[in-house]
């Protein structure tokens, strides 16, 4: 009796036994593939980044113009010639403009005063957009200006003004632009801008006001 329950004593010892298994791996042998990472989620920045915004230059104050005239007979009635032809004069003109630009592309808005070729009074708005090119800003331009047309009317010059009464017309300037920047340093600039139109050429200066 005592050898059947030493027996069972010793069956249930070696089912309750824990068994160790340690397995040697062969470097010499294929290894399981391991499964794929997956791609890590990459978040947005923060603070996100904001595209460049335009800027505005200083407030341009305009001074003189030169004026050519491509196809004028009239020029005895023009003022301050400089050209023996008469088609090249200078004219009294000032005003205030600024510029907006992204450093690619600009924008600007012009308003001026003075003198128109026979001396009359005058006073316009130009505007202008285009591309940068280092110093050079190249570009569309569009405007017009109201006028002091009698001398006009009196020396039966023709033009491509439309009148706005016995005294007075309104010239359309449309053509292209080409804007030279000369820095002497960080506050202070000189612009050349000349304006082709198909009846003038216009040439003044800018500098920060």
């Amino acid at each position: 009796m005592l050898w059947f329950f030493a027996v069972l004593i010793s069956t249930v010892m070696a089912q309750q036994t824990p068994v160790f298994k340690i397995t040697v791996l062969d470097p010499s042998e294929p290894q399981p593939e391991q499964a794929a990472e997956e791609p890590a989620v990459e978040l947005p920045a923060w603070p996100p980044t904001k595209a460049p915004r335009e800027r505005s230059e200083p407030l341009e104050l305009m001074v003189g113009a030169s004026v050519y005239h491509f196809f004028t007979k009239h020029t005895g009635s023009f003022k301050t010639q400089w050209s023996e032809d008469g088609r090249w004069i200078g004219t009294p003109v000032g005003g205030l403009g600024v510029m907006q630009t992204d450093g690619e592309y600009y924008q600007t808005q012009s308003y001026y005063i003075g003198e128109n070729s026979v001396g009359g009074g005058m006073a316009g708005f130009l505007a202008s957009t285009g591309k940068v090119y280092s110093n050079w800003n190249l570009g569309a331009v569009a405007g017009l200006y109201l006028q002091d047309s009698r001398k006009f009317t009196a020396d039966k010059i023709s033009t491509v003004a439309v009148p706005m009464g016995d005294s007075t017309s309104v010239m359309p300037l449309v053509g292209f632009e080409a804007v030279y920047k000369i820095e002497f340093d960080e506050d202070f600039y000189l612009k050349i801008h000349n304006v082709i139109t198909p009846i003038l050429g216009i040439t003044y200066l800018s500098i920060p006001f």
